[in-house]
């Protein structure tokens, strides 16, 4: 996400020196990557750092020195671990130890939150927290703006933090006491996944991308793929009044934003016996199987994502008819992806013979794998088709 809010925030004020890039990220090898791309295509400067508490701190100060002004706006970005603590939203620091006497020097507080942001007098503010429990930052930092101004010894702090809460948007990922969960669409937290798909999808005609726009659809979207798998995730948001342009992209750049999950999207299939019942009870054992890779497979595998709502665009829908005869099963399969008509197929699963005078659960349990080996094989087929079409040669050197 960091190179395509850099490229579109450059194009929208049309020079790089203009955009600065704080990168805190414990993943050396991507976060020097990212630094090397966004120098190299003159988008930013950009600065990469460890995410520890005293680091963030430092950004913050070095922000705050930079002394941004009324055609400024900051956004804060943060995904990672969040956690109550002491009745506070707290966002860990990768120096974090899980020892909560020490936690004070390695975390982000909702207060340190507040207080370092309205010492920054930006135009507007960003901020969207892709972490469990991150609802309680907006009502939490409510709390510390009263406390602020009930405090005769911190006017100019209140001051300050009015300022903030004028002009400040700010989405969270889960309520107060939510989880937020991750792994779904593009392997990354809903959120963030959200946010990526809704950089593309809410990008006007004219190129604009409009905060409004961006955060209520990336909130929704969340929301909806959380239903997906069967979570419960409703991103708050607080949001000032009026609209906010945070970024331009040219047809190109529309064109190669994200768009398509590194895994195929499946929805709950469809197999009937001829009588149009499903006696053999294949449908839910290939829910069980397909939920359980989901699980265990953490994102790395080509096992499609199980997801129950049906509205959700270019997936693979799986339906099917199988009939018992003599001692044998015999099962056919239409599977589709989206609208792309070349990839329908449809096959025979060869016939699985059984011993007794029904089949038995394992019987049962034995065919349904079978049966999702084949629509396995039919994922990887679709991805190597679909993603080849998604990463387009001239979307690659961006």
């Amino acid at each position: 996400m960091a190179r395509d809010i850099a490229r579109g925030a450059e194009q929208m004020v049309k020079d790089p020196n203009l955009v600065h890039i704080y990168l805190l990220t414990s993943d050396q090898k991507d976060g020097q990557s990212i630094k090397k791309s966004l120098l190299d295509k003159h988008l930013a400067t950009v600065e990469w750092m460890n995410p520890t508490r005293n680091n963030f701190m430092k950004a913050f100060q070095e922000v705050q020195e930079a002394r941004l002004g009324s055609n400024d706006i900051l956004l804060l970005f943060l995904a990672g671990h969040g956690r109550m603590l002491a009745e506070d939203y707290a966002y860990l620091t990768s120096d974090f130890t899980g020892d909560e006497r020490d936690d004070v020097k390695t975390r982000l507080s909702t207060s340190d939150l507040s207080e370092q942001l309205s010492n920054i007098r930006a135009s507007h503010t960003i901020v969207i927290l892709d972490s469990c429990n991150s609802g309680s930052f907006i009502t939490g930092r409510n709390d510390h703006l009263r406390e602020a101004l009930d405090t005769e010894q911190q006017k100019l702090a209140a001051a300050n933090a009015i300022s903030f809460n004028g002009g400040t948007y700010i989405l969270s990922a889960a309520g107060a006491n939510e989880h937020a969960y991750g792994g779904g669409p593009l392997g990354h937290g809903f959120l963030t996944s959200a946010l990526i798909l809704s950089m593309r999808e809410n990008t006007q005609a004219s190129g604009m991308l409009l905060a409004n726009d961006w955060l209520d659809h990336a909130a929704k979207k969340t929301a909806m793929i959380a239903r997906g798998f069967q979570y419960l995730q409703n991103p708050p948001e607080t949001k000032p009044g009026g609209d906010l342009q945070v970024a331009v992209f040219n047809p190109r750049d529309i064109s190669c934003l994200p768009n398509l999950s590194p895994r195929p999207v499946m929805i709950p299939p469809i197999l009937k016996d001829k009588n149009e019942h499903d006696s053999l009870q294949l449908e839910m054992r290939l829910r069980a199987l397909i939920q359980k890779s989901n699980d265990s497979t953490q994102g790395q595998e080509m096992a499609p994502l199980f997801y129950e709502d049906q509205s959700v665009a270019d997936h693979i829908e799986v339906t099917g008819h199988y009939q018992v005869s003599g001692k044998q099963v015999v099962v056919k399969l239409t599977m589709v992806y989206g609208n792309i008509n070349d990839l329908d197929q449809q096959v025979e699963v060869p016939a699985m013979s059984f011993t007794g005078t029904t089949l038995s659960d394992e019987d049962k349990d034995a065919l349904a794998a079978k049966i999702t080996a084949f629509i396995y094989d039919y994922a990887r087929s679709v991805w190597s088709r679909v993603g080849a079409i998604n990463q387009k040669a001239e979307c690659l050197d961006r």
